[in-house]
């Protein structure tokens, strides 16, 4: 089976980030805001936030995505 890196699930989260994204990730994955963004960032690593917030915006449009549909 093959999992996607930590990398990639953080680059695929900035892809379809959105306003109060981290906070709902620190409540779900239970650790402080702070650490969250510092893991989002690239500046920790974590791999129960990584997935959270992958599994948060996975389904969602991209912000490109979803501003070529908003404006046609």
């Amino acid at each position: 089976m093959h999992f996607l890196s930590e990398v990639t699930k953080v680059a695929k989260f900035q892809q379809k980030r959105r306003r109060g994204d981290v906070t709902a990730v620190a409540n779900e994955a239970n650790y402080s805001i702070s650490h969250t963004s510092n893991v989002l960032n690239g500046r920790r690593n974590n791999s129960t936030i990584t997935s959270t917030a992958y599994r948060l915006a996975n389904r969602r449009l991209t912000n490109e995505q979803l501003v070529a549909r908003l404006s046609a």
